[in-house]
C-alpha cells in the first residue's frame, strides 16, 4: 500500500497540492484506520472483526506513505523559501532529521504501545494515538494560518525543475545526463 500511497501523493504534489493539506489528509487517513482496528471506545461492543482490521492495515499503509513522502517534501520547500541552497547537503541534512524522527518513533513506539497496552487496554491505547494524530493536524493549520498570515507561499515541490518530470521525459534525460557529467572525477569532488 505504500507504493500506491507514494505514487498517488507524488502525483498531488506534481499537481500543485499543498503538501501540509496532504498532511493532514494523511493523519485523518491515520485516524480513520486506527478506529477501524482499535477500534477506539465510542461504541461499547463492537469488536474487532477480521474485515476491520484488514481495512484499518490497508489504510493505515496508506496514510503512511501519505504522511511519509509530504513529511519530506515540506522541510525541502521550507528550505527553499529561506534560503537554503537546493543541493545534497541540504537534502542530506533535512534527510537525516526526518529518518532520525522515524526512526526514534519506531523505537519509543512500541514502548508506548506495551505500556497503554498493559496500563490502559487497546481501546484506550488506540485513543492515545488517534489524539497524537489530532496534534499533528492542529499544527498543520497552524502552520497553513502562518503562512497565510505571513504571506508566504512554499514552491511546488518540482519548481525549480524547468519541465515537468513526469510529463516530459526528455527533460529527466536531460537532468540525468548534466548530473553525470562532472567537471572532475567523482572521487575528487568530494574530498
Amino acid at each position: 500500500m505504500n507504493f500506491l500511497g507514494s505514487t498517488l501523493n507524488g502525483v498531488l504534489m506534481e499537481k500543485g497540492l499543498s503538501t501540509r493539506i496532504l498532511m493532514i489528509a494523511g493523519n485523518v487517513i491515520n485516524v480513520l484506520s486506527f478506529s477501524f482496528l482499535g477500534p477506539i471506545p465510542i461504541g461499547e461492543g463492537v469488536h474487532p472483526v477480521f474485515w476491520m482490521a484488514l481495512f484499518g492495515l490497508v489504510l493505515n499503509g496508506l496514510a503512511a506513505a501519505v504522511m511519509y513522502t509530504a513529511g519530506f517534501a515540506d522541510p525541502v520547500q521550507v528550505a527553499k523559501v529561506h534560503g537554503f541552497p537546493s543541493d545534497e547537503t541540504t537534502n542530506g541534512l533535512i534527510a537525516s532529521a526526518t529518518m532520525v524522527a522515524v526512526t526514534m518513533g519506531a523505537f519509543l513506539g512500541p514502548l508506548a504501545g506495551g505500556y497503554l497496552l498493559q496500563h490502559f487496554g487497546m481501546h484506550w491505547g488506540v485513543l492515545v494515538i488517534v489524539g497524537t494524530n489530532a496534534v499533528s493536524m492542529l499544527f498543520m493549520f497552524l502552520l497553513i494560518f502562518l503562512d497565510k498570515r505571513q504571506k508566504v507561499t512554499l514552491p511546488k515541490p518540482l519548481a525549480d525543475e524547468e519541465d515537468s518530470l513526469l510529463k516530459k521525459p526528455e527533460a529527466r534525460r536531460r537532468r540525468l545526463t548534466t548530473s553525470m557529467s562532472m567537471s572532475r572525477p567523482y572521487t575528487q569532488q568530494y574530498l
